[in-house]
């Protein structure tokens, strides 16, 4: 294994996670310990971008509900660290939409892009209908679309747009500067992937999560298969190039 998987989930149980810059922190602690042979650190790498798009554009972004947003970013994250955590020490707890990336990730002929969807794939897809529900029972709040929550989680999609575009040159040449990706085919990767599309489609299925909160059999099952679809869906943006 390319990866120090015990330091990996030393430095997650080691961290305590309350806001943004703590999420970036060890997000750039993760990156310390992932080599650039490892895919998931070109994962990893865009999340540091993403992240820190947000906190830097928070500051001028009029945010109707700033406190609902910067707890849906811990939790959210949270479930990426845990997913690590549980690679390590318990995969029969782990999301099965992260296996393929965590299992595939020191695979040859797999482009470093490819590496970065599935991640993307995993965490949006699988993590973010998840973590809209945990915020909303902790602040009282459903997802409702047109609320100001649901205003403010659409004016991220620009923050991400601006963040993916910036993270695209550098994840295609890598920290040493040795292009090895073919840019051409890069775009044509992240094209068939809409970021936009996934978190809007993330907002629906937490909605319909919240409606199963007192169905508990149903809720379980709705997890369930969307944890399996979304780990196909990684599975095919693993294939090798």
């Amino acid at each position: 294994m390319l990866a120090n998987e015990r330091k990996i989930a030393e430095l997650i149980a080691s961290t305590s996670i309350n806001t943004v810059n703590d999420v970036i922190s060890l997000l750039r602690a993760l990156d310390g310990a992932l080599v650039d042979e490892d895919g998931l650190k070109w994962f990893n790498l865009l999340y540091i971008s993403v992240s820190e798009g947000v906190r830097d554009r928070s500051a001028v972004v009029q945010w109707e509900n700033p406190k609902w947003l910067e707890r849906l970013d811990v939790i959210f994250a949270k479930l990426y660290f845990a997913a690590l955590a549980h690679w390590h020490s318990d995969r029969g707890r782990m999301a099965r939409s992260w296996a393929p990336l965590l299992e595939l990730r020191d695979k040859r002929g797999i482009m470093r892009v490819q590496f970065a969807l599935a991640g993307i794939n995993a965490h949006i897809n699988h993590d973010l209908p998840i973590a809209l529900v945990q915020t909303g029972k902790e602040l009282r709040l459903a997802p409702k679309r047109g609320n100001r929550e649901h205003r403010d989680f659409d004016k991220v999609n620009a923050i991400i747009d601006a963040a993916q575009e910036k993270a695209k040159q550098f994840i295609a040449t890598g920290i040493v500067g040795l292009i090895d990706e073919d840019l051409g085919r890069l775009d044509d990767r992240i094209a068939n992937f809409s970021v936009r599309k996934a978190r809007e489609t993330a907002w629906s299925n937490a909605e319909i999560l919240w409606s199963l909160t007192r169905a508990p059999t149903l809720r379980d099952d709705f997890l369930t298969n969307l944890d399996r679809l979304v780990a196909l869906a990684s599975r095919g943006l693993l294939v090798p190039a």
